[in-house]
């Protein structure tokens, strides 16, 4: 469960969000709703290939992601995360031919967002989405 070094260098992760749709926005308890893919990218060559790989990348059963490490990062201001679960849990996992890994999940997160109504009604509210790193904080 290390993360895969190279030459003593910090794992570089990529990530990419694709926000779906925003709605719920509770002014009572400052809150939102977001329906995001969250895509997540590294390099592990401690991995070893299948011998029988000739394609490009290959889908992988998420069952994986408990025998590897994974970056442990996570959405700061999130009351609760739901993983979308609509008929098949929708998390996909690809291995590359370059040992790379592309962890893609569908959420549903309730954020908190610190709305300012000085000015209501003419204000103007400003919500974000944070996210950071358990080990790099």
């Amino acid at each position: 469960m290390r993360p895969p070094k190279k030459d003593g260098q910090a794992t570089v992760v990529y990530f990419h969000v694709t926000v779906m749709g925003l709605d719920s926005i509770d002014e009572t308890s400052m809150t939102y709703a977001a329906d995001i893919f969250f895509a997540q990218t590294w390099k592990d060559n401690r991995l070893r290939l299948p011998e029988n790989m000739t394609s490009e990348y290959r889908l992988l059963e998420v069952d994986w992601l408990k025998n590897m490490w994974r970056p442990d990062s996570f959405f700061k201001n999130a009351k609760s995360v739901t993983f979308q679960t609509m008929t098949i849990p929708n998390h996909y996992l690809w291995l590359y031919k370059d040992k790379t890994i592309l962890y893609m999940v569908k959420l549903t997160l309730k954020l908190s967002c610190a709305m300012n109504f000085l000015i209501y009604p003419h204000d103007t509210q400003e919500c974000k989405l944070q996210m950071e790193s358990c080990e790099y904080m």
